[in-house]
């Protein structure tokens, strides 16, 4: 049976997705600079994308005060080289936004911002006209370094010194611009190509710095969720505990006590129940009233909580009306089904049971129900296992049954012997899956036949468990041992 499910039992990734979610994207700029994560991607990824996304956009919007300049001091060659790096970046954000391929961003942006710059600085007339606008292009192996990889950066910085090998040596050569730009202006250049690249890689790092910070007040506000959820499950799973072990206590309280199994008259029994769970779905009882004596031996589909609950009313209806003297197999079966139905349909649960009834009559029994095989060990060791699938149907499955229940009426003589027991026994498994098998109990049962009910009973379940071994009990296990002495 599933266990219930708890409250505070949340999802951590969901906390953590909540949190991070509502830290990152609660501003235009947070929303901008994820738009191209995907839902898969790790920290570092989102942190890459994120960092690389706000920079070439940071970039791509001081574009026109550069071709503006430019082009107002007359140098509209110089001034296309900004320009078409802002359209350029335009569209590949957008593509990135759209396609989520950041390796392709990514490189197109390291291309873009080395030879825009380079551009520019041909197009000025050399290093004596371009005010430094190469150093715009060492953020191409920067950005590499930041978003690629230390080995991978190498190979542009050694692009970019190439680019500055190559500007010296064909400096000479470079044609003089028409417009000369005045030297006032070019030192306001010299400091603007100073300042803003470096600008632009500090916020690079700043804002790497900002997210890293963001991403540690996140994690302490999931660690803090973390400890307030172990408390409450804790706490909740201690409380569902005692809950469980009350039903336990209950269900146990209610199974038939050796002084009750002692004063049965002229039948010796042993009985023997062991729940998978906490709590089981297994069903024995002996009812015992005036000169009457009746056992029954069921299983109720599943075992948990639920399959406990509906063994608990089995055993209070089977008994009120064992004490208020119905005594007629088939009777007994109808109106105990119908007091099951009726409290499996109002408490909304798919349980139902399988359970077979013995009334002892001097030195015959009555059968009656269904169940699994009732072993049958005469005196002289014979094994008789008598079926009983054509001698009732499963209780709390339809709201009348009495069509289906007949009865089948035994010998019992002196020396003879009866065992019930539930498929916990007949179908435990060993660690290497062999079922242990009704052909074992009836060795193990018949190995101790001279033996009391309570010896033999012990033997065979000490039998089974060794058979089990270490492996896990899956199915609650019972067991029922009826002497004629």
């Amino acid at each position: 049976m599933p266990k219930p499910k708890s409250s505070a039992r949340i999802t951590l990734d969901n906390i953590a997705l909540t949190l991070n979610g509502h830290a990152r994207q609660n501003t235009w700029l947070g929303r901008l600079a994820f738009a191209g994560c995907l839902a898969e991607d790790s920290e570092e990824d989102r942190r890459q994308k994120a960092v690389l996304t706000v920079t070439s956009l940071v970039k791509c919007s001081v574009c026109p005060l550069w071709y503006g300049a430019y082009f107002l001091v007359g140098a509209p060659w110089a001034a296309l080289g900004p320009f078409v790096y802002q359209m350029a970046t335009i569209a590949n954000v957008l593509h990135f936004f759209y396609k989520k391929d950041f390796a392709g961003f990514r490189t197109r942006q390291m291309i873009a911002i080395l030879v825009a710059p380079w551009w520019m600085h041909l197009a000025l007339g050399g290093f004596a006209q371009s005010a430094e606008v190469l150093l715009w292009s060492i953020l191409a192996p920067l950005t590499a370094l930041l978003f690629h990889g230390p080995r991978q950066s190498i190979m542009w910085l050694a692009a970019f010194l190439n680019i500055i090998a190559i500007s010296g040596f064909v400096d000479s050569s470079l044609p003089v611009p028409q417009t000369a730009i005045s030297p006032t202006i070019d030192r306001l250049f010299g400091c603007m190509n100073l300042a803003m690249p470096s600008l632009i890689a500090y916020m690079a790092v700043r804002y790497f710095a900002h997210l890293i910070e963001l991403e540690k007040k996140v994690q302490v506000r999931l660690n803090a969720e973390i400890v307030e959820l172990n408390r409450r499950l804790k706490a909740e799973n201690l409380r569902l505990g005692a809950e469980l072990d009350v039903a336990r206590r209950l269900q146990m309280m209610v199974l038939p006590k050796q002084e009750e199994l002692l004063a049965v008259p002229n039948l010796d029994i042993a009985g023997f129940m062991r729940s998978a769970d906490q709590v089981g779905g297994d069903y024995y009882d002996v009812l015992h009233f005036g000169t009457r004596t009746k056992v029954g031996i069921g299983d109720v589909t599943g075992h948990g909580l639920e399959a406990g609950l509906v063994m608990l009313m089995v055993q209070s209806v089977a008994r009120a009306l064992h004490e208020e003297g119905e005594y007629d197999p088939v009777r007994f079966l109808k109106v105990l089904n119908q007091a099951i139905y009726k409290n499996v349909q109002r408490t909304h649960t798919d349980k139902t049971l399988s359970v077979a009834f013995l009334d002892f009559i001097g030195d015959r029994v009555v059968l009656s129900g269904q169940h699994e095989e009732i072993l049958l060990i005469r005196e002289n060791d014979t094994v008789e296992r008598i079926d009983t699938a054509e001698l009732g149907f499963p209780v709390g499955l339809e709201p009348d049954i009495s069509s289906y229940v007949a009865v089948r009426e035994i010998r019992f003589g002196r020396g003879d012997y009866l065992v019930l027991y539930t498929d916990g026994v007949t179908e435990a498994a060993n660690d290497r899956g062999d079922l242990y098998g009704i052909e074992r109990l009836c060795q193990s049962i018949v190995a101790r036949r001279d033996q009391s009910a309570e010896q033999i009973n012990s033997a065979a379940i000490s039998d089974l468990l060794q058979f089990i071994g270490t492996s896990r009990i899956h199915d609650d296990i019972s067991l029922v041992v009826i002497k004629h002495p």
